[in-house]
């Protein structure tokens, strides 16, 4: 089981039966406090648990809508926008991914681990999912940073 199992909801592949066990598989197995974690394989690889990657949140949020499972993908980027907001609003930086299984009132950035390089700072998917995002979901951003969109 992966976040990779939302892509044929994203290119409009799945019947609707199809994209409701999808969702429910993502809701039951995936759904971190963070966000969409990526896979169930803790092994310290940087595509595993616990991290979560801002390209799979966004295919899951546009998959799951376009597919009527729209409280799912709102869910998704709830958690997702929260958490590299609070990342942020910590350590003035975003990263290249984070570890969805921590809540987002973890303090420090709150990145995740794992892979053959260090963690990376200002990553351009995090930055660009994060912006339409925001636009996106303005309600979520702005409970997110405590205030009104």
């Amino acid at each position: 089981m992966s976040a990779a199992t939302v892509f044929p909801l994203y290119f409009g592949m799945a019947t609707p039966e199809q994209a409701h066990a999808i969702a429910a598989a993502v809701r039951g197995r995936l759904l971190e406090p963070g966000g969409l974690g990526t896979t169930l394989i803790d092994n310290g690889q940087q595509w595993d648990r616990p991290n979560g990657w801002a390209p799979m949140q966004y295919l899951a949020i546009e998959g799951l809508s376009k597919n009527g499972e729209r409280d799912l993908a709102y869910e998704i980027a709830d958690r997702w926008l929260h958490k590299n907001i609070q990342g942020y609003s910590h350590t003035g930086v975003l990263v290249e991914k984070y570890d969805v299984e921590q809540g987002p009132e973890q303090r420090g950035n709150g990145g995740g681990g794992g892979g053959e390089y260090e963690l990376q700072l200002g990553f351009g998917w995090t930055n660009g999912v994060l912006a339409k995002l925001m636009a996106e979901f303005p309600e979520l951003t702005a409970r997110s940073e405590g205030g009104t969109p």
